[in-house]
C-alpha cells in the first residue's frame, strides 16, 4: 500500500545477473464491471416499486420512470458487452469503458430513488433503500496516538569512494510539519502541490560499503477517533429505541447487527506500524462511513414521509361559483376600468410640454 497516492502496488527485490531479465505476472479479479446480479437486483426491485403504484394517481409515472430504469439497464448490459475482456478489447480499454458504465448506474439508481420516494409519498413503507446513498460525515475528528512512530531511511553508497546522496522522502498524506522529529542532518518541508510534507537534503555523505541508516520519528495520525466511535454507538441505539416503539422487530435487528459490527472494527488487531498499518486505518474509515450510511437508511425508514398538499380542483370544488349578475358586473369594471386607463394615457401623450419632446 502506497500511503502518499493512496494505492496499492506491487513491489519485490531481486538480484538478476547482468542482461538477465524475468517477468512477473499479477491476476486480478474483475472488478471494472457491474455484475449481472446487481443488474438483476436493480430491474426487479424497479418493476416491484413501480406495483405498488398502480392502484395510485402515481401509476403513469411509475410506468414512464420504469421504462427509463429498463432502457438505462439494457444500455448498461449491451455497453459492458462491447467491451468486455476478449481478442477486440484489452484490459485498459476495458478499465476506460467502467466510467461510462457507471455514469449510467449512477442515472439507473436516481430513476430508482424517484420511484421509492413516489412509494412514500403514498404511505408505503419499504424494506430496504436503493436510492442515493445519505451523505457521509463532512470530516474525521483528528487524533494522534501516545507512542510516535518510527520510520527508517536507509541510505547506500555502491561505488568506491564517498559520495553526497541528496534526500527528498515523501511522508504519509495525513503527517503535518509538527508531527515530525526529523535528524538534524534533513528538513521537513511541505509540497503544497501533492498536499504532503517530506524529508530533504541536498546531500548526506555516504561512504563505501557504510550505510547509513535514518531515523523519523512521526506522529501516529492513524487512529480513528474515540467520538467517531461514540456517534455511531448513540446513532444505532436511538435507531433500536425508535424501532421497538414503533414495534419494528426487523430495524431493531439490523441495528443490532451493525453494532456487532462496530464492535469487531473497534476491537480488530492491527498490523505492525508499515504501508499495511496505514492501510488498515483507511479500511476502518469505509467501513465506518458504510455503517453510518446503513445507520441513516434505517433511521429514514422510521420517519414517515409527509404527502404534501397540492391546490387542485378539489379544493377548488368547495368554493361557491359566483352568480350570474355578479360575474357580468365584475366584466364590465374591469372594462370601465381599461377604458379610463386608455382616456388617461391618451390625454397625458397629447398634451405633452416641449421639454418633455425628445431631440434627435
Amino acid at each position: 500500500y502506497d500511503p502518499n497516492s493512496a494505492l496499492y502496488c506491487v513491489r519485490t527485490e531481486e538480484k538478476l545477473p547482468a542482461g538477465a531479465n524475468k517477468e512477473y505476472r499479477i491476476v486480478l479479479r474483475d472488478i471494472w464491471v457491474v455484475t449481472a446480479a446487481r443488474i438483476t437486483e436493480l430491474r426487479t426491485h424497479a418493476s416491484m416499486l413501480a406495483g405498488l403504484l398502480a392502484g395510485t394517481r402515481r401509476k403513469d409515472t411509475a410506468v414512464s420512470v420504469k421504462r427509463q430504469i429498463d432502457d438505462g439497464l439494457s444500455r448498461l448490459e449491451k455497453w459492458q458487452e462491447k467491451y468486455r475482456i476478449g481478442a477486440n478489447t484489452a484490459p485498459f480499454a476495458h478499465i476506460q469503458a467502467h466510467d461510462r458504465s457507471m455514469e449510467i448506474l449512477a442515472r439507473v439508481i436516481d430513476d430508482t430513488g424517484i420511484l421509492e420516494n413516489q412509494v412514500k409519498g403514498e404511505g408505503i413503507d419499504l424494506p430496504k433503500s436503493l436510492g442515493p446513498p445519505p451523505p457521509r460525515k463532512d470530516g474525521e475528528e483528528s487524533v494522534s496516538g501516545d507512542k510516535p512512530r518510527k520510520i527508517r531511511l536507509d541510505l547506500s553508497n555502491p561505488g568506491r569512494t564517498d559520495q553526497k546522496t541528496p534526500v527528498k522522502k515523501y511522508l504519509p498524506r495525513e503527517v503535518r510539519p509538527e508531527d515530525v522529529t526529523a535528524d538534524e542532518r534533513l528538513e521537513v518541508r511541505y509540497d503544497p502541490e501533492r498536499s504532503a510534507c517530506y524529508l530533504y537534503s541536498p546531500g548526506i555523505v555516504v561512504r563505501p560499503d557504510e550505510p547509513v541508516s535514518l531515523e523519523i520519528l512521526v506522529a501516529d495520525r492513524w487512529i480513528v477517533a474515540p467520538a467517531r466511535y461514540v456517534y455511531l454507538d448513540s446513532k444505532a441505539t436511538n435507531v433500536q429505541a425508535r424501532a421497538m416503539g414503533s414495534k419494528r422487530e426487523d430495524i431493531n435487528n439490523e441495528a443490532q447487527q451493525l453494532l456487532n459490527r462496530l464492535n469487531v472494527i473497534r476491537t480488530a488487531e492491527r498490523p505492525p506500524f508499515s504501508d499495511e498499518y496505514i492501510a488498515s486505518y483507511h479500511k476502518q474509515i469505509e467501513e465506518l462511513d458504510q455503517i453510518e450510511e446503513e445507520l441513516l437508511k434505517l433511521d429514514a425508514r422510521l420517519t414517515p414521509t409527509q404527502e404534501r398538499r397540492i391546490f387542485d380542483a378539489p379544493v377548488l370544488s368547495k368554493v361557491e361559483a359566483p352568480s350570474r349578475s355578479t360575474t357580468w358586473l365584475i366584466v364590465f369594471i374591469v372594462i370601465g376600468f381599461l377604458f379610463l386607463f386608455s382616456v388617461m394615457f391618451f390625454l397625458r401623450w397629447y398634451g405633452k410640454g416641449k421639454d418633455e419632446t425628445m431631440s434627435g
